[in-house]
């Protein structure tokens, strides 16, 4: 199965599944094995992972709940609306070596719709930990919050 043909059926199954407001559903593809995204992603949380923000309001408070080779749990309170957003990565290799499709999920536990936007939290981790050249999969019956988010590091 090629690259682009994985993509699209990558993309197709999660637009399947239904998705609520307060959730945001990402594919990710990276030209890397997954120990770099993994390694990335968790150096970034812990990173974030203060009570004290610097720059963004939302680039602290970070917290891993669970963290293994092929997924990663992690925990988000806003500081300044106290909100608590859980986001889970799974990394699998698709067909082949030397690429890593990581499945992004952003899910809201509160109530509260204001900031930070589920997509932003996503995408300014991923930033954030330097990854570079990936492919998002993404529209907005997998991520509502993304045709609204203004993300602090959005280029």
């Amino acid at each position: 199965m090629s690259f682009r043909s994985l993509l699209i059926a990558s993309a197709l199954l999660a637009a399947a599944s239904a998705v609520d407001q307060s959730t945001c559903n990402l594919i990710w593809f990276f030209p890397l094995p997954c120990t770099e995204p993994v390694s990335g992603l968790v150096s970034q949380v812990k990173a974030w992972s203060t009570k004290e923000c610097h720059g963004s309001q939302e680039e602290c408070m970070y917290e891993i709940i669970k963290e293994s080779s092929t997924y990663l749990e992690v925990r988000h309170t806003s500081l300044s609306t106290h909100k608590t957003t859980e986001m889970a990565f799974e990394f699998t290799p698709p067909a082949g070596p030397p690429f890593c499709k990581v499945r992004a999920r952003s899910t809201t536990m509160s109530q509260n719709a204001n900031r930070p936007n589920e997509y932003c939290l996503l995408y300014d981790l991923i930033h954030g930990s330097g990854l570079e050249d990936y492919n998002e999969i993404s529209n907005e019956a997998m991520c509502p919050s993304k045709k609204s988010a203004t993300c602090n590091n959005e280029e």
